[in-house]
């Protein structure tokens, strides 16, 4: 009777054996489908943000194998298994010419390197730039997917050729992504949260209320990247819709995320509504005005609070400050703000509060034709009186403004520090371009608010 059941538990032994080989098999196998040029994937110019599975790919050499993940968006994955060759290239069908954005979500197990050491891309034969791409989070394990910018493809009407080479290290891909780079004409523009580019563990998901039906869920933190062209410089208004729970109630815009246009951020000091309940509702909030630059622009929102779910952001109609007749003044409820300055009332009168260095605000003046102009600034200060340049600095189109020779107060005489009320500064002769024009007015460090800026002949 023993040896019969010793028999029986070799037996079931072996059997078990059997079963975890065949299953590894399952789970670890070479791609067995090879695509062909009929199996080209399409992609839409004004669809918004479109995943390609990694698995779905023509893979060569041995450095590839795919497995099963429940942790990725198809349950399968592209493993480079620690092997240092082989590439997966994909046939991209688009229906015409198009500047886009790409994104790459992966997991990595090892400390942050830079991404050109992991991998490369190209398009269509041309190399992507990698170089600033870091893969700066490190992973515990496989299951940890993080979606990384990858940067600007162009991508041809018709066929398009993704190839990704293996370079080295453990790593598995789940999707790379690509979001065409919108244009912004001057009218409104609407942008869909989940059709931006992730740097970080966001994820879309459905949910009432949602403009588009999806929202995409940053509470893991990390950034989330709108990239959109102007055929100008532009200055228009920004808004953004998102969603939180009630345990937000007091706070501001600034407590759940910085935002920030082409690096220079904006303030938003504006308080939340409170919650009707500890559901999420959507709320919108214009966070300010905003200056575009003459060709590609990027918007990122930098998660700061957990809770919080981006549904979209929207840009108003374009707001055009033009120069006709003998003057035009630019107050500061039409200015662009950054790095801190903002927007504020105080008896019915917008200012603009500049409170620490580097702080600064942007005008935006169009002219018809070239022409000289003289340009005034409607200024109050706090401090001691001094010349001007040891207060602020202003630029037109670029170009310094010498301001040595003109007082910050009434009197350069004055050494008491004290408050100076508002009190127009001619500031000098400028040229004014055919177009469009930008006066900066940029901190050196005082405090000051300023009224705007009045450009006469």
């Amino acid at each position: 009777m023993a040896v019969k059941l010793k028999n029986k538990s070799l037996i079931i032994a072996a059997i078990a054996i059997l079963v975890l080989v065949g299953t590894l098999v399952m789970i670890f196998t070479r791609p067995e489908k090879k695509l062909a040029a009929a199996d080209a994937q399409e992609f839409s110019s004004i669809g918004g943000k479109q995943v390609f599975e990694a698995e779905s790919g023509t893979t060569t050499g041995e450095g590839w194998v795919i497995f099963q993940s429940r942790d990725c968006s198809s349950q399968r994955v592209l493993s480079a298994m620690g092997r240092f060759d082989g590439s997966a290239v994909y046939t991209i069908k688009s229906d015409k010419a198009v500047r886009a954005e790409m994104s790459l979500k992966m997991s990595y197990i090892g400390s942050s390197v830079n991404m050109r050491e992991v991998l490369s891309i190209s398009v269509n034969g041309t190399p992507v730039d990698l170089d600033y791409a870091a893969v700066y989070r490190t992973c515990s394990d496989y299951k940890t997917f993080f979606e990384f910018p990858v940067g600007t493809v162009e991508l041809r009407g018709g066929d398009n050729t993704v190839t990704v080479t293996n370079v080295g290290g453990g790593y598995s891909i789940d999707y790379f992504a690509i979001s065409p780079i919108l244009n912004y004409t001057g009218k409104a523009l609407v942008i869909e949260a989940e059709d931006a580019v992730v740097d970080g563990s966001a994820y879309p998901q459905e949910r009432a209320g949602a403009s588009g039906g999806r929202v995409l869920d940053n509470r893991t933190g990390g950034r989330i990247i709108f990239a959109l062209n102007s055929n100008n410089a532009a200055l228009t208004a920004l808004k953004l819709r998102f969603g939180y729970s009630s345990d937000l109630n007091g706070s501001h815009v600034s407590d759940i995320c910085n935002i920030s246009v082409n690096g220079r951020s904006l303030a938003n000091e504006i308080a939340l509504e409170k919650s009707s309940s500890k559901e999420v509702g959507f709320y919108e909030y214009t966070v300010g005005n905003l200056l575009l630059r003459a060709g590609e622009n990027k918007i990122v929102i930098e998660n700061r609070n957990g809770g919080v779910f981006y549904d979209s952001i929207a840009l108003t109609d374009e707001i055009k400050t033009e120069f006709v007749g003998e003057s035009l003044t630019v107050g500061a409820e039409s200015a662009a703000c950054a790095g801190g300055s903002r927007v504020e009332y105080a008896n019915g009168k917008a200012v603009i509060a500049f409170n620490s260095a580097t702080t600064s605000a942007q005008f935006l003046i169009y002219s018809q034709s070239a022409q000289a102009a003289a340009l005034q600034l409607s200024l109050a200060y706090w401090g001691i009186a001094d010349a001007l340049d040891e207060v602020l600095f202003v630029t037109v189109n670029g170009y310094l403004l010498d301001l040595s020779e003109i007082p910050s107060a009434p009197s350069a005489l004055e050494t008491e520090d004290k408050y100076y009320d508002f009190q127009t500064h001619l500031l000098g002769d400028i040229t004014l371009e055919a177009g469009c024009n930008i006066v900066s007015v940029t901190s050196i460090g005082s405090t000051y608010n300023v009224e705007g800026i009045t450009v006469s002949k």
